[in-house]
């Protein structure tokens, strides 16, 4: 396919079923790892937050290095399909146990067991995420075919994620005779891992599978690529990209303070706001409704306004929506939790949120891609993976970062393991609503600012690709 073709709606689909492995994997890691650990393993939030840290740490030696090497893999499946191949069974499987700490075993061992299979499970993730990731510079050089293509990426990915935790909310950690709150049972999270884990492999390689027909249409790597000195030279090359710079301490804050969000959702729904695990659902299946929403509208308002004025957009709505819900409520103008009013005032903050969130997925996709472009002028190189696996760090951070802070809040108001709502002291549940509010207008206040400093343009990466087509023509000339 040309550098400005528009993609086949099924390639767009088959690339996008892979991220369902992502929806699910960063839905059990941001929703549902920290409670289990907590709450039914009886792990200190410190130590199950330092664990998902830790893991996140390692990530940021392994994706650049998985990323490296795939822009220098040559093989007659191409650069990226090899490892994404690889990548299905052995995180299918690092999954599956990594909700099956050894029964009676002691903090240390449930540590070391949790930390062990959480790095297993997002190295696996990054021999998928980071290749995949770097298909769509590959694919088209398009400005908005490629908010396109990451329309169909962020919302299946969604789509996945949110079915994954209704599963959950709905079937596995629902009431039980033993359990009348079913999200303190251990078997219904054995359940839910092997569903992850399944729909993880089937997803993988659907997606591989998917797009195994454009391998001999995307692009190769560089003769200036091949000649690179090494990582170093590619490190260096993004250092003097100053918009991917910008993008990467974007998507670094954003994802924080969505991971934050994401993993503490589920203690403020079940004790903030008192909802049920059907409720839960409820809710969640109006973040479905906002998810459709943002895949419909982001790219017709990025193709109208530019993709920076709409991320700015999608910023504020997550710095407002549910910290002033959560304000309203200690406030005491709100109507009482278990009412319907209260119910519908949840799902609605969760619709908006969502569609602010997924928003800003889709942009930070497409501006990637953008600027790819911009370091192939400046140095004659595609290094799609390298500069992937910097963004999929990054947004790595919605569980690694993200959950550190969220262990460290729940010790910080001293929040009680294995406890039902009714045990739960009323001030306890308002400082825990307070360091949420506040934690979450932190992250996008500086998300705010750091999104003013991007700078690449529609007419500047106009300009970029008619200064590289001059280049390329130039020897012939």
């Amino acid at each position: 396919m040309s550098d400005t073709s528009n993609v086949p709606l099924a390639t767009k689909f088959f690339y996008g079923t892979g991220s369902i492995a992502t929806g699910v994997k960063e839905t059990a890691f941001n929703v549902f790892l920290l409670f289990f650990y907590t709450q039914v393993a009886g792990l200190p939030g410190g130590l199950a937050g330092t664990a998902i840290f830790i893991a996140l740490l390692i990530d940021a030696i392994t994706d650049p290095l998985v990323g490296y090497w795939s822009d220098r893999l040559k093989s007659r499946w191409g650069r990226r399909h090899p490892l994404m191949y690889a990548s299905a069974i052995p995180m299918g499987i690092a999954f599956y146990l990594l909700f099956h700490p050894p029964i009676g075993a002691g903090e240390t061992q449930i540590f070391i067991w949790m930390l062990t299979f959480a790095v297993l499970t997002r190295f696996a993730m990054t021999f998928f995420q980071v290749p995949s990731t770097a298909l769509i510079a590959e694919m088209t050089s398009d400005y908005d075919e490629r908010t396109s293509i990451s329309g169909f990426r962020v919302l299946l990915g969604w789509l996945g994620g949110i079915g994954f935790a209704m599963a959950g909310y709905l079937l596995f950690l629902a009431p039980t005779a033993e359990f009348a709150d079913g999200r303190l049972n251990p078997q219904g999270y054995e359940a839910l891992s092997l569903t992850g884990a399944i729909m993880i492999v089937v997803t993988i390689l659907a997606c591989s599978l998917g797009t195994h027909r454009i391998i001999p249409q995307l692009k190769a790597i560089s003769s200036a690529g091949e000649d690179s000195i090494g990582i170093r030279q590619d490190f260096a090359n993004m250092l003097h990209n100053p918009p991917f710079l910008t993008l990467v301490a974007i998507v670094f804050i954003c994802a924080s303070g969505v991971g934050f969000a994401e993993v503490m959702n589920l203690y403020v729904y079940t004790y903030f706001w008192g909802l049920t695990t059907e409720q839960i659902a409820l809710v969640t299946l109006a973040a479905l409704v906002g998810t459709i929403i943002a895949f419909i509208c982001v790219p017709w308002a990025s193709k109208r306004y530019d993709k920076r004025p709409v991320g700015l957009v999608g910023v504020l709505i997550l710095m407002v929506s549910t910290p002033s819900l959560i304000g309203l409520r200690l406030l005491g103008v709100l109507p009482e939790n278990g009412t319907d009013a209260i119910l519908v005032l949840v799902c609605l903050n969760a619709m908006i949120a969502v569609i602010g969130g997924v928003g800003l997925q889709m942009i930070f996709f497409s501006m990637l891609a953008d600027t790819l472009d911009r370091n192939e002028l400046h140095s004659g190189q595609r290094q799609e993976a390298v500069f992937s696996s910097a963004l999929t760090f990054a947004l790595k951070a919605t569980s690694g970062f993200g959950g550190l802070v969220a262990g460290l809040v729940l010790q910080a108001v001293s929040f009680p393991s294995g406890a039902e709502i009714p045990n739960v002291e009323a001030q306890t549940i308002a400082q825990l609503g307070q360091a949420v509010a506040i934690v979450i207008v932190i992250f996008w206040f500086f998300a705010f600012l750091a999104f003013r400093m991007y700078s690449l343009s529609r007419t500047e990466h106009a300009a970029i690709l008619e200064q590289i087509q001059a280049k390329k023509a130039a020897p012939a000339t």
